[in-house]
C-alpha cells in the first residue's frame, strides 16, 4: 500500500495505523491486529494517556494506562466528530499542544479540551477565520507556537 503508516510508542510496544490496514500493534516479537480498533484509522496518538485514532472525520479513544489490553478496548461512546458527522472535511493532523489536542482538517483546525476521564469531559472548539493542513508532516510546534502548511502551500502559524 502506499499509504504512510503513523506509529505511537508506549512503553515496550508500538501500536500503528495507516488507513489501510486493521490498527495493529508490535509487542517486540510479533504484529497483532486491534481487532477492535476503527478499521479505517490514518492517524494515532497518545494524549492525556488515552490512545486516540482518526478515521475520516471521526476521532475514537481509548485509556491506554499501562496495560496494552486497553489499547482494544473501544468504548462504543468514546468517539467524537470535530465539525458534524456529515463533514466530508477529514481529519488530517492532530498534536497536542500545551494542554490541548489541536486538530486540523484541510480545511479549517479545532482545539479539544479534555477535563476528567470520558466524552462528558472534551470540549471543541473551532478555530474560525482559519485555515486547514495539508497533511501531519506539515504540522509542527516550537514553543508556543504551532506551524503548518495549508492548500495554498502557505505557511502559518
Amino acid at each position: 500500500t502506499s499509504n504512510k503508516f503513523r506509529f505511537v510508542q508506549a512503553d515496550n510496544w508500538s501500536i500503528f495505523v495507516n488507513g489501510a490496514i486493521q490498527p495493529s500493534y508490535w509487542d517486540n516479537s510479533s504484529v497483532t491486529a486491534l481487532s477492535n480498533a476503527p478499521a479505517a484509522a490514518s492517524l494515532c496518538l497518545i494524549w492525556k494517556n488515552r490512545l486516540f485514532m482518526a478515521a475520516g472525520n471521526k476521532i475514537s479513544f481509548t485509556d491506554i494506562l499501562t496495560t496494552l489490553s486497553n489499547a482494544n478496548s473501544w468504548p462504543a461512546v468514546n468517539y467524537f466528530y470535530p465539525s458534524t458527522p456529515n463533514d466530508p472535511d477529514t481529519v488530517v493532523a492532530m498534536i497536542p499542544y500545551q494542554d490541548k489536542l489541536i486538530i486540523f482538517t484541510k480545511q479549517t483546525k479545532y482545539i479539544v479540551l479534555m477535563t476528567g476521564a470520558g466524552i462528558s469531559s472534551i470540549t471543541i472548539t473551532e478555530v474560525k477565520g482559519s485555515k486547514g493542513a495539508v497533511s501531519q508532516e506539515c504540522v509542527a510546534t516550537d514553543g508556543y507556537f504551532i506551524y503548518f502548511i495549508a492548500a495554498d502551500s502557505q505557511m502559518y502559524r
